[in-house]
């Protein structure tokens, strides 16, 4: 990661840690992997969250991981592709749209055996009207409370919640 980016999430994250549920630290000493375990996390991936009057973009997953799940589109980061490059990437191969890529608007964390990825949410914005496409079945804006309902990939709320679309109470 670039000095900019590191200060970046390091400012993000003082701004957003109130808004975050956080865990006691006894229950992430005792969960399934253990830090010393999953102590190395990396940049698993990228999405891009648009919002438009309140409503969130999704598409639902045409492809594993997470088939049929919604997510924010997105993806992998090539080898030697910078992460804002990556989420205008991924934004176009999914959705059709060409977005203009903002600060980070969140993350989400997954634990898969010793991995430990962690998916940076960036604010975007575009014009347009997307249209599924690569790994997406279908696209739609939906209300983030009614998203919590959908069947999503894992700990996608909490991008909701760091972005100040939803308050953790109403998880």
């Amino acid at each position: 990661m670039g000095a900019e980016l590191v200060d970046e999430c390091v400012q993000y994250r003082r701004v957003h840690d109130e808004r975050r549920e956080t865990r006691p630290a006894e229950t992430i000493l005792s969960a399934p992997y253990p830090r010393a375990v999953a102590a190395h996390p990396h940049i698993g991936g990228v999405s891009g969250l648009l919002v438009r009057d309140g409503r969130v973009l999704l598409v639902r997953r045409a492809k594993q991981p997470w088939l049929d799940h919604w997510s924010l589109p997105g993806g992998g980061v090539e080898p030697g592709e910078r992460l804002r490059d990556a989420v205008r990437r991924e934004m176009l191969e999914e959705t059709g749209l060409e977005v203009e890529v903002g600060l980070v608007a969140g993350y989400r964390e997954e634990l898969e055996g010793r991995d430990h990825y962690v998916i940076l949410a960036f604010h975007v914005s575009a014009d347009g009207d997307p249209v599924a496409g690569d790994d997406a079945a279908e696209c739609e804006f939906v209300d983030p409370r009614e998203a919590v309902s959908r069947k999503l990939t894992p700990r996608l709320a909490d991008v909701f919640v760091d972005a100040g679309l939803l308050d953790s109470a109403n998880l």
